[in-house]
């Protein structure tokens, strides 16, 4: 027998069924993990070729300092990355570790977010590299915060996920 919540099934035969939304969030999940991914291993990349270059006193000082902290971030990112990937077997397969990984990461992505949004911003304009803003991206990181923390906190995927009532961050 099923279990109604929301107009949707919960259960079936003692079976959790994932709930629709929770299907949609793991999927742009996974793009952000791809994105997420893809942007750091490049940061770090680019910014691994030109660490030997920053000893020359013909380089702007802000890249001295620019360039490791933006691989800085890049390695947080990359390592988040790491835990959205597991965090995403989580949400779909129903842990209930999952649900505060979720909603913990959503927060650094924005934190990481704004500081490479911050870090761009403070360089002098003649390097130009203000094109490298994204507000874009920051306030779509804040959007989907909103989104997530929204939807996961639902009773119906709290049920799915094993997520007791009286637990904080309800």
């Amino acid at each position: 027998m099923a279990e109604e919540h929301g107009g949707q099934e919960s259960s079936i035969g003692g079976r959790k069924i994932r709930p629709s939304g929770l299907i949609i969030i793991t999927g742009l999940w996974a793009l952000g993990l791809a994105f997420n991914f893809s942007y750091s291993i490049s940061t770090i990349s680019l910014g691994l070729g030109l660490l030997p270059s920053l000893a020359d006193a013909s380089v702007p000082e802000w890249f001295r300092l620019g360039v490791p902290a933006e691989m800085t971030i890049s390695f947080l990112i990359f390592t988040l990355a790491l835990i959205q990937m597991v965090t995403i077997f989580g949400l779909w397969t129903g842990r209930a570790w999952s649900y505060r990984l979720a909603l913990t990461l959503t927060i650094l992505f924005v934190l990481t977010s704004v500081s490479s949004t911050g870090l761009y911003l403070l360089a002098p304009a003649e390097l130009n590299l203000v094109e490298l803003v994204d507000i874009v991206s920051v306030v779509s990181a804040v959007f989907f915060v909103f989104i997530y923390w929204s939807y996961l906190r639902k009773p119906l995927v709290k049920e799915f996920l094993g997520i007791q009532r009286d637990q904080t961050l309800s």
